[in-house]
C-alpha cells in the first residue's frame, strides 16, 4: 500500500496538534554517515523548518513520524553508508516539509506511507 498527501505549507500546526494527541518523534531521514538516529521531539524543533532545503520538492529534506518509542532502524549501502526509510520502518509516514524557495517560490511539502501497519494508517 502506498499513499501521498500533498501541502503548501510554512508552518505546521497541524503536526503540533497530532502531537498534542499522540507521542510522537521526527527521525531525520535520507543518508547519513552514521546508523544513529538524528530525532526531534517536536515539529518546531525541526532545522529551517518553512524553507525549502532544495530547489526541487522531491529533493528536500525528509523525516520519519513514528511512536516515541519506536527503534528506528538504518539500512547499510556501499560507502559504507546508511540510510533511514520506510524500508526497515514500516510503523512510519515521511514528512517531507517543503516550504519556502528563496522569497518568491513555495516547494509543496509531502506525508507518505508505504505499509499497512497501525501506526501508519492511522
Amino acid at each position: 500500500m502506498s499513499a501521498q498527501i500533498h501541502f503548501f505549507a510554512t508552518e505546521m500546526p497541524l503536526l503540533e496538534a497530532v502531537e498534542d494527541a499522540k507521542d510522537i518523534r521526527y527521525v531525520q531521514g535520507g543518508r547519513s554517515d552514521t546508523d544513529a538516529a538524528k530525532s526531534y521531539s517536536t515539529v518546531t524543533a525541526l532545522p529551517n523548518l518553512g524553507k525549502a532545503s532544495a530547489e526541487s520538492a522531491v529533493n528536500c529534506r525528509t523525516f520519519l513520524i513514528c511512536h516515541r518509542t519506536e527503534v528506528v532502524r538504518a539500512r547499510e549501502v556501499a560507502g559504507p553508508a546508511y540510510v533511514f526509510d520506510q524500508l526497515l520502518n514500516p510503523n512510519t509516514v515521511t514528512f517531507t516539509p517543503g516550504g519556502l524557495w528563496g522569497d518568491d517560490i513555495l516547494l509543496h511539502g509531502r506525508f507518505a506511507l508505504a505499509s499497512k501497519e497501525a501506526f501508519s494508517s492511522e
